[in-house]
């Protein structure tokens, strides 16, 4: 590399740093929707109290606590402290639940804000901080710090939308009344507690806020004097549910009435991490039942591994040959040597720049009835030249190797199982259980196998054939392409792989690809979406394409 292209190269690196700075995020790509729990400490417990660490289950979560003023380390009232915070699932086992317990298929976002103790009611002549709405105190803090993650998430390119608020308070308003500080908290709690919610839906309006649902936590049970407010609290917030339908209440009794014993602390006051499992459950159940009617969201039968019609396939067939009425067998190997039967087939110009095979279809002739019996799809990349170079396949000798000296290159293998009755000119379909990427404009084939079950009647498949080409064939002694061809087709959808300089991967080339795109320039390593010149590298000579793509804006991006 010359210096005159380092220096130039350089300067294009160091304007690139600058629009980093300069330009403004574009609209957020990706939808996330946010869960917040707050309230007080049995809230921040949710996020605090850590269980036995489970698999990943595909959420992109995070959540947070706002540290109490004691035990934040004497910063005093309205200072908030980020006490706690994690992006990991494996962490926290209640916010892992509540994430996958919720009917949502967005990516989740799920953020803790408690504060111990503290009353719905506006105790103003007291020291202690207030949830209440009119108070200068903890409902302000929540709102400006719940804002600013909403804000993050923005800036991180998603669309984030406020779905919902658990609410885990009431103790303070129920001290309040036992310690003579407000004898009218208990009483006043329905208002306030209306209020509170009007306000959460008008200050988090800006994200979708305007309609969220909010779910409180009845207050454990206790007796005498505090078990009378606490009967209180629970009517006021069953009041509010009553009159709003996007309201709910959770119980923290278990299944007899009885309360979740399984508690901690000195004051038998904060629910373990077991019982908040519970809880966070319930939390999801009621949030279900108020957005989807309870009923949980309808989910399509899954879609059975071989199935059989009357029709042709039509939907997403990327290739075919429908044609041909010859009556062929595809035997299992011990009752001929000429055991495996597929088509070549070749894919064109999609609308993307890759296909996914979802599925192939063959059409079958004579009625015949299987059990247990087996079918194995094996998919591959290559020619007519490259297949015909095989020197035949014997599993004696070859193991499961079909590919004997041939130069094409295997990509998919799938056994199905076959049972039931396979009708004279059904379509029969093997649908893929994870679907095949390729590229477009490649050469490829299938090859299929036939092996029957101990005892079973049928020692081969009958299927359909034509005579236009590209059927291949595997004896014990040959590798064979003729000029027949399989009755067939093949289905799956036009895909895009990897967007050239789409380095975050969502879609478009834009504003927050250029932080990622630096990262990989200046610190090394190699993405193929960061590679725009396509030469194998990630450096110095793609940053002109980067600028210029975008510039134009691939996929209908752009921010200039």
């Amino acid at each position: 590399m010359n210096k005159n292209h380092i220096l130039s190269s350089a300067v294009i690196l160091l304007s690139l740093f600058a629009l980093t700075w300069s330009l403004s995020p574009v609209a957020a790509q990706t939808p996330i929707d946010v869960f917040f729990i707050a309230g007080q400490s049995n809230a921040g417990n949710i996020g605090e109290q850590n269980g036995v660490g489970t698999s990943q289950v595909g959420f992109n979560l995070d959540f947070a606590r706002i540290a109490d003023r004691i035990s934040g380390g004497g910063t005093g009232p309205n200072t908030v402290v980020d006490a706690y915070s994690s992006s990991s699932l494996d962490l926290n086992q209640n916010v892992n639940q509540l994430a996958v317990a919720l009917h949502d298929q967005n990516d989740l976002g799920i953020y803790v804000f408690g504060r111990n103790g503290r009353p719905l009611a506006d105790l103003s002549t007291d020291s202690d901080e207030s949830w209440n709405r009119n108070a200068d105190e903890l409902y302000p803090q929540f709102i400006a710090w719940g804002n600013q993650r909403l804000v993050n998430l923005q800036n991180a390119g998603f669309a984030p939308t406020v779905k919902a608020i658990f609410w885990f308070q009431g103790e303070g308003d129920v001290d309040a009344v036992l310690n003579g500080i407000d004898a009218n908290a208990v009483a006043n709690y329905e208002s306030n507690y209306a209020d509170l919610i009007a306000g959460f839906r008008q200050d988090f309006a800006a994200f979708g806020g305007s309609d969220l649902v909010v779910i409180s936590t009845d207050l454990r049970i206790t007796s005498g004097a505090e078990e009378t407010q606490n009967q209180g609290v629970r009517a006021a917030s069953a009041n509010v549910a009553a009159s709003d339908p996007l309201v709910g209440t959770v119980s923290t009794t278990d299944a007899n009435g009885n309360p979740l014993e399984d508690r901690f602390g000195p004051n038998d006051v904060h629910f373990s991490n077991a019982a908040q499992e519970i809880i966070v459950g319930r939390y999801a159940d009621e949030f279900n039942a108020i957005v989807g009617g309870g009923q949980p969201p309808v989910v399509p039968p899954p879609v059975s591994p071989v199935e059989t019609s009357i029709l042709a396939p039509t939907a997403n067939v990327i290739q075919s040959g429908l044609v041909g009425g010859i009556d062929s067998a595809i035997f299992s190997e011990a009752a001929n040597s000429n055991h495996a039967r597929g088509q070549l087939f070749s894919l064109g110009d999609g609308a993307g720049n890759a296909f996914e095979i979802t599925a192939i279809t063959i059409r079958k002739s004579t009625t015949q009835t299987y059990l247990n019996d087996n079918m194995t799809l094996r998919i591959f990349e290559g020619t007519s030249a490259q297949f015909d170079l095989g020197t035949g396949h014997s599993t004696a000798t070859d193991g499961l190797d079909l590919f004997v000296d041939s130069t094409v290159t295997p990509i998919y293998n799938e056994t199905f199982a076959l049972d039931g009755t396979f009708n004279n000119d059904d379509y029969v379909t093997f649908n893929l259980a994870t679907a095949v990427q390729v590229d477009e404009l490649s050469d490829l084939g299938f090859l299929l196998t036939y092996e029957p079950a101990a005892g079973s009647s049928e020692d081969r498949f009958r299927y359909r054939e034509g005579s236009t080409g590209g059927r291949v064939s595997v004896s014990t002694t040959d590798h064979a392409v003729s000029s027949r061809s399989v009755h067939y087709a093949v289905q799956g959808l036009s895909v895009t792989s990897v967007l050239r300089c789409d380095v975050d991967q969502n879609g478009v080339v834009d504003f927050f690809d250029i932080t990622p795109f630096i990262n990989l320039l200046t610190a090394g390593g190699f993405l193929p979406e960061a590679d725009c010149n396509e030469d194998g590298a990630v450096d110095f000579f793609d940053i002109s394409p980067f600028i210029a793509e975008l510039a134009s804006g691939g996929a209908g991006g752009g921010i200039f």
